[in-house]
């Protein structure tokens, strides 16, 4: 009695830059390192606290708080939230990365804020709209977000769209020589031009595609940290 002939070993039919792989039989392979490696500096040094809380127990989602230490109980009444999705293109990522860490780090340390950087659920393993509804749902996990406060902000490259909601002024940063660079200021363009909302757009000249990410340390970040800070103390004063 002859036996059924082996199934083919599952082969390689698209590569991510070795971070993912998409195989013959439909499953999806992650690298367990990060697509790229930045500069770690001590938590310590950078004068932030951290500590990893589960926000969404159904999926086992969790987010990284960071926030600055010794600000006083007067500051900590005003200290504002970012609320920042890492990028990854709803496939790849997690809080955990080294990049998406520093950049919470500084922005926790400089603005100074509150910084919850989530974890959502990635395709194809979760077809979209999972990770929208994930956003959606770790904004309302905030307590107060779902009031109209100048002081939480969605950010990062997957912050979910408001383009249909009643909101307080947006800042949108760009690469001039991020590949979605033209997107970004169409994004901007419409938010302010057809749905009326407060947007300041900025262009960063010889900046690539997640360039925060990449050397959050550098003095192109540092241009941007004092953007944001800028923005978030400008609308803060805005609304007392």
């Amino acid at each position: 009695m002859s036996s059924s002939p082996a199934a083919p070993e599952p082969y390689v039919v698209e590569d991510c830059r070795g971070v993912m792989q998409l195989m013959s039989d439909g499953t999806v392979r992650r690298s367990t390192e990060p697509a790229f490696t930045v500069e770690i500096q001590d938590d310590a040094d950078c004068g932030v606290e951290w500590k990893d809380v589960t926000w969404e127990p159904e999926h086992g989602l969790n987010a990284r708080l960071c926030r600055p230490r010794l600000l006083g109980a007067a500051n900590d009444a005003r200290m504002p939230v970012v609320a920042y999705f890492h990028g990854g293109g709803f496939c790849i990522g997690s809080r955990r990365w080294p990049s998406f860490h520093a950049c919470c780090l500084r922005l926790a340390a400089e603005l100074p804020a509150a910084v919850l950087s989530f974890d959502y659920r990635l395709a194809p393993e979760h077809r979209l709209p999972a990770a929208q509804e994930d956003g959606g749902k770790d904004m309302s996990w905030l307590q107060g977000a779902t009031r109209d406060h100048p002081a939480i902000n969605p950010a990062g490259p997957q912050a979910p769209g408001l383009e249909a909601v009643e909101m307080a002024p947006m800042l949108v940063v760009a690469g001039e020589r991020d590949v979605l660079m033209e997107r970004n200021a169409e994004y901007a363009r419409r938010m302010k031009e057809e749905w009326g909302k407060d947007v300041e757009y900025v262009m960063l000249a010889g900046v690539e595609h997640g360039f925060f990410n990449r050397a959050p340390w550098s003095e192109r970040a540092d241009e941007f940290v004092w953007l944001v800070r800028r923005f978030v103390v400008e609308h803060m004063m805005d609304s007392e």
